[in-house]
């Protein structure tokens, strides 16, 4: 930012900082602090432009948000690495730029991630992009905020900056409230305003997909993108877009991309975003009750601790679990009514038989994974 003339927010006001956070006068121009514009110098003033067309903006602020393990992170980071290799995103032209991706959640677990897009992609390195897998505290330690910035302008040429994610970086404060996540927010604005860059930030639902936080963020933010899991259809779409279309939705599913084996002999894989044309599941049959609640959570079960399979001899790897640990989760859960334990064993067999008369799962011996993986 440079010229006097390009100051930009994400909220409306335009406004130009300098380093520190100061408001500039134009020293050529001889403009007052917050003198107004009238209708010919508004002509002149810089125009919206795209990070990703119609996705989200230059030096704008969104949001992703979705339940845990629905695909949100994949989302982001595949936004991030389009725009930091140039790629188009989903047929949509990008801004190429560096990329700050803040893993304040993720960790280092993103590389397995990266390795599993440069495999896919058959890549030996991902340019512009720079991640940061350290916790940081935007609550109750602004020097953090003032560290990001200044490693943002040593970068020179920062993008996007992803925050990774609103309750990692709101350590000690309470994220429904405006000190707590209003505090992160305006350290998020702080970096934007002084730096030039979109910042993303990744944030979790509630129970039952229920927006969590303060409300505050949705009405100061430029854009807001859903993520949600339908039976491994993960779909994006728009809660909020301030300036274009909400209708758009985009639709992906994740490959298990096999990295390497361990010590022990075993898999280790991660997984890559993939884009799909199916608007909804593969598989429509419904479930309901137990067997709903069984499939949730096998689902966050292969997320969290998830293992490499190969079935049967010839078989493609699939990520899945052991049967025996399904069936611990399910008893740790309560899923039967009584603490019988013959009652117990009842209901979790009967769960496990819903689940694959409806075709969610496939079983193998003492394995147990999610339909639709081997079938590509």
């Amino acid at each position: 930012m440079n010229n006097p003339e390009e100051f930009l927010n994400a909220y409306g006001t335009r406004e130009h900082f300098s380093r520190n956070g100061q408001y500039e006068q134009d020293a050529k121009s001889g403009r007052r602090r917050l003198q107004p514009y009238n209708w010919q110098e508004l002509q002149n003033l810089p125009k919206r432009e795209p990070l990703i067309k119609g996705v989200i903006d230059r030096r704008g602020l969104s949001v992703m948000v979705g339940d845990p393990n629905c695909g949100k992170t994949f989302n982001a980071l595949d936004m991030a690495l389009h725009i930091a290799l140039g790629w188009s995103w989903r047929g949509r032209k990008t801004r190429q730029g560096k990329v700050l991706y803040v893993a304040a959640e993720g960790g280092l677990g993103i590389v397995e991630r990266l390795q599993a897009f440069c495999l896919h992609h058959n890549l030996t390195e991902i340019p512009n992009f720079y991640l940061l897998p350290k916790s940081v505290n935007f609550f109750s330690n602004p020097e953090d905020a003032e560290e990001i910035i200044n490693e943002i302008i040593i970068l020179d040429g920062i993008e996007l900056v992803v925050i990774d994610t609103l309750s990692q970086v709101l350590a000690g404060g309470n994220e429904n409230s405006s000190e707590g996540a209003g505090t992160v927010l305006q350290n998020c604005k702080t970096i934007q305003q002084q730096t030039g860059a979109h910042i993303m930030i990744v944030h979790h639902t509630g129970k039952n997909g229920e927006y969590r936080g303060f409300s505050g963020i949705l009405g100061n933010i430029d854009t807001m993108i859903k993520v949600t899991d339908n039976d491994g259809i993960i779909i994006a779409g728009f809660e909020k877009q301030r300036d274009g279309k909400k209708d758009d939705t985009f639709s992906s599913e994740l490959k298990i991309i096999h990295l390497s084996t361990d010590d022990d002999g075993d898999a280790v894989t991660s997984c890559v975003l993939i884009q799909t044309d199916e608007p909804a599941a593969k598989n429509k049959s419904m479930l309901t009750g137990r067997a709903k609640d069984a499939f949730e959570i096998l689902c966050n079960l292969i997320a969290e601790e998830g293992i490499g399979i190969i079935p049967k001899s010839g078989m493609a790897e699939v990520r899945g679990t052991k049967l025996k640990y399904f069936r611990e989760a399910l008893k740790e859960a309560d899923i039967a009514d009584g603490d019988k334990g013959d009652t117990q064993k009842k209901a979790i067999q009967r769960a496990i038989r819903k689940l694959k008369d409806a075709g969610k799962i496939k079983v193998w011996k003492d394995n147990v994974w999610i339909t639709g993986q081997g079938d590509k």
